[in-house]
């Protein structure tokens, strides 16, 4: 580690311990380096093969666990329709990684007409629901970032739909539905509905289409194109048959590295991230993930064939990704690869490895290495940024997870000469003197290589802390005696199972300070019809009032400090919510009055909430002015999703 590093490292070590003030810490970590280029993952969602969140794909991957089915029977009543005539009647759909229910949605918390979102493509309806999660996973849900600078890059490898697409399940070919499967729109439609000013553009790159635009969308946040960027990949098989399978489809299980690879199994999935400067994040106390240190495109050029992988291209993106990250390749200690199960393929990624480690260092075998194919199949734009939530979840467990199917290595394959091992079980990740990192890999057909470098974030439970710190501003507790935790819902199931998501979190997470638990909640969320909100002053007494709600139904209990009202409660005017608003906001700056009396303030809080739940919308930066609260990683809004299917 340089001695800049080190330093650094230092400083924030002293941040977490309460040894140095924030602002102190800020201004020395410029200091120490004036062009901070580290971008910190800030917000996280995924839908993937056996997972609906990343906390359960993590511990799919930590336990080995394949997610690799016949293709699901809810799915094939959609599909059976189309097949020819000589198909009818067999079984022709090839097994993979598959997700459930592309057929539903949930139209009214998008306020999309019913007929309307018919018309839409599973791609964007599922991207968008899944973006939407991520961004308040981050903190940044609701209007938060209504007319921000902030960029959308989705990576979408849209070749295989030519051959079906949802465009063949529907009987017109209008405006609504050509919008609905237009491949521009699926980042544009994120843009229009969050009122999102930054680029906003689809990526295609072939396999490599997710990692080539959060590359782009790292690229754009440095030179300041956009402020934030919400960026991913997605990929589905609305048919698929095997004669539409451009790879020889696995019959067996997937083995990347191994002596009997199996091949290419296909899978579905989508993963989202919100991203933002470190820096910045640090100052406005977001919740990390984990930190991008740098990254690299390349592309084959003539040094193979098209469409064939290459040692040379493979090796450029990562010595590249190297000098961007500007680390030294002997701190990689896992590397997740692309790995696409055939012997001459997972031979030439080795290759590419091997050389790239080659021109650095001579240690062998000091890095890991795997990857998610055999756990969930190849996901297409999808697999890169599989591969980098695998890896964030590992960074932040300190565990290196096996590599999916993996028994024997390929005897073609010269690990023993190499800098890298397959990591065959589930292992303590350990380190000395450096910061966790890892590089990841990712190959299109089309010749474009893509490597990124993650390092971890320090995290609240370990001895390194950037994500954030578990003070509070002593000044604050002072003035904010009482809290205000609200929850809002478009309908009353999606809201109960709010409640019981905030009641296992809280029993999940029992040290978590409530202010920062109130904070994230109230300004990170939209505010929706169905309405709750609870005045406490402890993590205990809201989990109390929350246990309440769910033995006594959503009502009004007052009388145990629960407001509660539903959609005909906060059917008012414009002008009546306006001046309700008015009237909300005027008590959220009076409730920070100095000195104001514990007693003054409970009631202030009480008739906020009162206000709340009759329909007001409240500008929670009035009572959270001068704050220090942090962003916590708690429960996304739980859609309530319906059939939404072409007819």
């Amino acid at each position: 580690m340089s001695e800049t590093e080190v330093i650094n490292r230092k400083i924030l070590e002293l941040l977490q311990k309460g040894e140095l003030d924030r602002g102190t810490a800020l201004t020395m970590l410029k200091k120490m380096a004036p062009v901070n280029r580290d971008i910190a993952i800030i917000g996280l969602a995924c839908k993937l093969p056996g997972a609906d969140h990343p906390q359960q794909f993590w511990s799919n991957m930590e336990n080995g666990i394949s997610s690799v089915v016949p293709f699901p029977k809810s799915r094939k009543q959609d599909m059976d329709v189309f097949l020819p005539e000589h198909l009818r009647g067999s079984d022709p759909y090839f097994s993979g990684g598959y997700l459930e229910n592309l057929d539903q949605f949930d139209a009214e918390f998008f306020r999309i007409p019913s007929k309307k979102a018919e018309s839409i493509d599973p791609y964007q309806r599922l991207f968008l629901e899944t973006a939407y999660e991520a961004l308040e996973e981050g903190g940044y849900g609701g209007t938060k970032l209504h007319g921000s600078k902030t960029g959308v890059y989705v990576g979408n490898d849209h070749t295989h739909r030519m051959l079906f697409s949802y465009l063949d399940v529907q009987r017109t070919r209008d405006a609504d539905t050509l919008l609905g499967s237009w491949t521009g729109i699926l980042a544009s439609r994120i843009s229009n509905y969050l009122n999102l000013n930054g680029p906003s553009l689809v990526v295609d790159t072939g396999c490599s289409s997710g990692m080539a635009a959060v590359h782009t969308a790292c690229q754009a946040i440095r030179n300041k194109e956009c402020t934030m960027a919400i960026t991913g990949g997605i990929n589905l098989f609305l048919y698929p048959i095997v004669q539409n399978s451009m790879l020889e489809t696995s019959k067996d299980t997937t083995r990347v590295f191994d002596r009997s690879p199996g091949g290419v199994t296909w899978g579905e999935g989508v993963v989202v991230l919100l991203l933002k400067p470190l820096q910045k994040a640090v100052q406005d106390r977001d919740h990390i993930h984990a930190i991008i240190k740098g990254s690299a495109l390349s592309n084959n050029g003539s040094t193979s064939k098209l469409a064939e992988m290459s040692a040379e291209g493979i090796r450029n993106a990562i010595t590249d990704a190297w000098e961007d990250a500007k680390i030294d390749p002997e701190t990689i200690t896992y590397l997740e690869a692309h790995g696409l199960a055939t012997k001459l393929g997972d031979s030439i990624e080795l290759s590419g490895i091997t050389s790239a480690f080659r021109t650095r260092t001579d240690k062998k075998q000091f890095c890991a290495i795997g990857s998610t194919k055999g756990n969930i199949g190849h996901l297409v734009a999808g697999s890169g940024v599989a591969s980098l939530l695998k890896v964030i979840g590992a960074l932040k467990h300190k565990t290196l997870p096996p590599s999916g199917g993996f028994q024997e290595p390929n005897p073609f394959i010269p690990f023993v000469q190499s800098a890298v091992y397959v990591n065959d079980r589930k292992v303590a990740w350990e380190v000395e003197g450096t910061p966790r990192r890892a590089g990841i890999n990712s190959y299109g057909y089309s010749g474009t290589n893509c490597h990124l470098i993650v390092e971890e974030a320090f995290s609240d439970n370990g001895s390194k802390e950037v994500a954030v710190s578990k003070t509070t501003s002593p000044e604050k507790e002072q003035r904010l005696k009482m809290h205000i935790f609200t929850l809002s819902a478009t309908n009353e199931t999606s809201l109960i199972r709010l409640v019981n998501a905030y009641i296992s979190w809280i029993e999940d997470h029992p040290s978590s300070a409530i202010g920062d638990l109130c904070h994230t909640a109230n300004t990170g969320r939209g505010q929706h019809e169905y309405r709750l909100a609870i005045p406490v002053t402890s993590l205990e007494e809201l989990l109390i009032r929350l246990q309440e709600i769910i033995s006594s139904g959503i009502r009004y209990l007052r009388d145990k400090g629960i407001y509660a009202a539903g959609s005909s409660d906060t059917a008012i005017t414009e002008s009546q919510r306006r001046k309700q608003s008015e009237t909300a906001n005027l008590l959220l700056q009076a409730a920070l009055q100095d000195r104001k009396a514990p007693v003054e303030q409970t009631e202030i809080a009480r008739e906020i909430c009162q206000l709340f739940v009759n329909g007001a919308v409240l500008d929670w930066k009035l009572w959270y002015k001068d704050s220090s609260w942090n962003k916590l990683s708690v429960p996304v809004y739980p859609f309530n999703r319906t059939r939404h299917w072409a007819q």
